[in-house]
């Protein structure tokens, strides 16, 4: 009897299987030792429906082009929806993360500023509805360090953070009741240090004036400290923003919104303003019917920008394309032909140095490829323009970095395409212009609703755009094509050692010798790193073997490596570390959202991301209103998958295990329907009743639930003679390492290249974490996949997730010659100490 024969479907229904802010007053949640323990994520009151506060504002800076010093006052119009009155105004005070090594920001990171590189900001005044309150001025620690210190008496680090700052109002705020917040600063621009500040005339100017915080109600104000895992959240509105440059910037800045204003002044001065959104968006309802309004202002200066004006269209990249038309056909499908498809156009600066502007079309592409596809699927970017920033050679702390319509990429000489640099980043920061910008959730607590997001889609996009990325290994930072088969000997004394990096010796009893103690404990190092030596010893270009990656599958192996630290969904400072900071909000929210469409479909997927980027576009959610959004789109109750994946650490490994042999013959003391024992040693066996057909037995021996679903197909004929008459004898086992549990399916292929589908169900993975299935069949199992489709990226072991009757022998010998090759090479280099 087969896998898929009409008895096991008895045996299924038998079994009952189915076929195919800020709340200073509030303490963390702690475990252990008092102060140390996880702090959950949390979960404000939902806000759909709500009409979020307001914030417009109105900036004049004049910048000291020697000193770097920027004075300014800005005059800030607050609206207050949230049904709460409010006595006290939060402010955010960024720049002053880098006045020290004391701040948050700093014990949290490694401050690289030297003397002379730090920065500050000094509120000198504030006035709310032209009343005085800069007496009451005070800063805030919002977030004091939860781990307690082991110190007796005065320890010798203390915080020093003035990165938030608050003042008291002579009466409260009413719901409704808009106040006018006039502030005047000084500020000290620190050498650009997290996309923020300077290198010589080069400037990044974020998060550089006093920005008011955003006050949720009932939860108080939400207005953390700046720290090093930290990004940021604030309100939505409009900024009109003047300033006052040395003239050799004229014609040389960019900035959110649109450029209204470059007037060269008296005084070797130029004048900028900026409107953000422009005027004209102001006006103009997006796609979803609502006015664009957006949260943040940024700019930037450079005497040596080259700027390049391109025009994004919609029509051209529809059919750019074969993977960009039937995008669209494919969305057009799921959404119904009358679901707005089409976006607007939008004008593309590209501020670019001289060395990279050959990159400035590159640069120009990405950014649309990421417009067409986040637009399809999420809906249109709503404004007029988008500026793109190459920032300075020689600082890359500067890259990277997304603001509203405007954002930093990064790349490097000598680049292509298929090496996704500047394509990655490219796409990734213009894609934050709707995880984060259109879809503003807090990045302090939530940074994952973003990044996560983000990064889930960037990969999508890269793929479709520009097809596998093509591996390189740089020397002397020139790309060679191709990546070493195996790893150098490197690691511990004798690795190092080997590999000429280092070489130590210790011998303790010559220490107290004199003379001879001296060099009793030491090091050399032989070769430092050398990008001429490096080349020298792997010789690129007869050792490199040409490697090509999907994006989508790098997310999965960026999450592999630190899996089940955290969970996903908790404030970005309080993970164990950077590493799982980083983990858990990109790759890991890439890999659930990606394993998502495996449990419910792509269909059903694209329907709830886009209710979901529809429903809070230009609003504040929470992780809470982005599960409650999606499961209401598709109608489904995913609160379980939500839970495990992005609510605690649980992970999977399964496994398959196939065990096939011809059975042998019948042999022994048999007993009869008259009770006399027989011995049979012809190994004769009695034939097959007219009810069996072709087929024997079979027994499922999983429990009483095993989850087995499975598609019927057409029987195949068996094999008569011989040997070959007799049937194979397979069991195969299924297990789950793991507490995640997601329903598996699974394929059995047979000889003749016909198969059978099944699914182990989550239900039965929950009662027991392994199914064994024991069937004969005349039919030889050629190979046992799970997730044959590769639906799922969770698995942390994919390599025994397939078995086949046959290896593959090729496959094993071309990698041992390429890595004897290698090493052949790296030896024979070795004992010619470079010869």
């Amino acid at each position: 009897m087969s896998l898929r024969s009409p008895t096991l479907v008895v045996m299924a229904a038998l079994f009952g299987l189915s076929a195919n802010s800020v709340n200073t007053s509030a303490d963390p949640v702690l475990e252990g030792v008092p102060g140390s323990g996880a702090r959950s994520a949390p979960t404000p009151p939902t806000q759909e429906g709500a009409v979020p506060n307001r914030v417009d504002y109105e900036i004049q800076a004049s910048l000291d082009g020697e000193s770097k010093v920027l004075t300014g006052k800005e005059t800030i119009s607050w609206t207050n929806n949230t049904g709460v009155p409010t006595s006290e105004l939060y402010f955010h005070a960024y720049l002053n993360a880098f006045s020290n090594n004391r701040t948050s920001f700093a014990l949290e990171s490694k401050p690289a500023h030297k003397k002379g590189e730090w920065g500050w900001q000094q509120v000198t005044g504030l006035s709310v509805d032209d009343v005085d309150v800069f007496e009451s001025f005070v800063y805030v620690d919002i977030d004091p360090d939860p781990v307690p210190l082991f110190t007796e008496g005065e320890a010798y680090v203390v915080e020093d953070d003035r990165s938030v700052f608050k003042v008291t109002l002579p009466g409260p705020v009413e719901s409704g009741a808009t106040v006018q917040i006039d502030l005047a600063w000084t500020s000290q621009l620190p050498r650009v240090r997290r996309r923020t500040g300077h290198k010589n005339d080069f400037l990044m100017m974020a998060q550089w004036f006093p920005k008011l915080g955003v006050f949720e109600g009932e939860r108080g104000w939400n207005c953390h400290q700046f720290h090093n895992n930290t990004e940021f959240y604030s309100d939505y509105g409009t900024y009109r923003v003047t300033l006052d440059l040395p003239k050799e910037y004229s014609d040389k800045v960019g900035g959110s919104g649109v450029q209204v204003v470059n007037r060269e002044n008296k005084g070797d001065r130029v004048e900028v303003v900026f409107e953000a959104p422009s005027m004209e968006d102001r006006e103009r309802p997006d796609m979803f019917g609502k006015l664009p309004v957006i949260h943040d202002f940024a700019w930037t200066a450079d005497p040596k920008y080259i700027s390049k004006e391109y025009q994004f269209r919609y029509d051209e990249w529809a059919s750019k394309s074969d993977s960009h038309a039937s995008e669209v056909a494919k969305i057009k499908g799921i959404l119904g032909p009358e679901a707005p498809l089409a976006l607007r156009d939008v004008d593309v600066t590209v501020l670019i140095h001289p060395e990279r502007q050959e990159q400035a079309d590159r640069h120009y592409e990405a950014t649309a490829n990421a417009l067409f596809f986040y637009g399809l699927w999420f809906g249109e970017y709503p404004y007029e323009h988008i500026t793109v920033v190459d920032p300075v050679w020689g600082d890359n702390r500067a890259g990277g970095m997304e603001y509203p319509t405007l954002f930093t990429a990064g790349t490097g000489l000598f680049t292509t395409p298929d090496m996704y640099r500047p394509e990655s980043v490219t796409v990734h920061e213009a894609g934050h212009q709707f995880w984060y910008g259109l879809v503003g959730n807090n990045e302090f607590e939530a940074a994952w609703l973003d990044e996560g997001l983000n990064s889930f889609a960037d990969s999508e996009v890269l793929i479709r755009a520009y097809g596998p990325r093509r591996s390189t290994t740089s020397y002397s930072r020139y790309p060679f094509d191709g990546a070493l088969p195996a790893s150098l000997p490197d690691g511990g004394k004798v690795g190092a050692g080997i590999n000429a990096r280092r070489i130590r010796w210790s011998a303790s009893a010559l220490s107290n010798i004199p003379v001879l103690g001296k060099v009793a404990r030491g090091s050399i190092t032989p070769l430092r790193s050398s990008g001429m030596i490096d080349w020298w010893r792997d010789q690129p270009l007869v050792s490199l073997v040409s490697s090509w990656s999907d994006p989508r599958w790098g997310d999965r192996s960026s999450y592999l490596r630190t899996p089940a630290v955290d969970p996903i969904d908790r404030p970005a400072w309080t993970y164990v570390d950077r590493s799982s900071y980083r983990c858990n909000s990109y790759p890991r929210p890439a890999v659930a959202l990606r394993s998502l469409i495996g449990v419910i479909g792509y269909e059903d997927f694209l329907v709830g991301m886009r209710k979901y980027a529809e429903t809070w576009r230009y609003r504040h959610p929470y992780p809470q209103d982005f599960f409650d959004t999606f499961s209401e789109a598709i109608g489904q109750d995913l609160n379980w998958y939500f839970d495990d994946a992005f609510r605690s650490t649980k992970t999977i490994d399964w496994r398959v295990d196939v065990r096939q042999e011809r059975p042998a013959a019948a042999q022994g003391w048999f007993q009869g329907e008259d009770g006399v024992f027989v011995e049979r040693e012809d190994g004769k066996q009695e034939p097959a009743s007219e009810d069996q057909g072709s087929e024997v037995a079979t027994e499922e021996v999983a429990g009483e639930d095993s989850g087995l679903i499975v598609d019927e197909t057409e029987d195949v004929e068996t094999t008569s003679g011989g040997d070959s008459a007799k049937p194979w004898s397979v069991t195969i086992t299924l297990r789950r390492k793991g507490e995640l549990c997601l329903p598996l399916p699974w394929r059995v292929t047979y000889e003749d290249g016909s198969h059978e589908d099944y699914i182990w169900s989550r239900e039965a993975q929950l009662e027991q974490s392994w199914m064994k299935l024991r069937a004969e069949n005349k039919l030889k199992i050629k190979s046992v996949v799970l997730d044959p489709e590769r639906l799922y990226y969770f698995d942390e072991d994919m390599s025994d997730n397939q078995w086949y009757a046959k290896g593959d022998k090729v496959a094993p010998l071309r990698w041992t010659e390429r890595v004897l090759n290698q090493y052949g090479h790296l030896m024979h280099w070795y004992a010619g100490i470079g010869g």
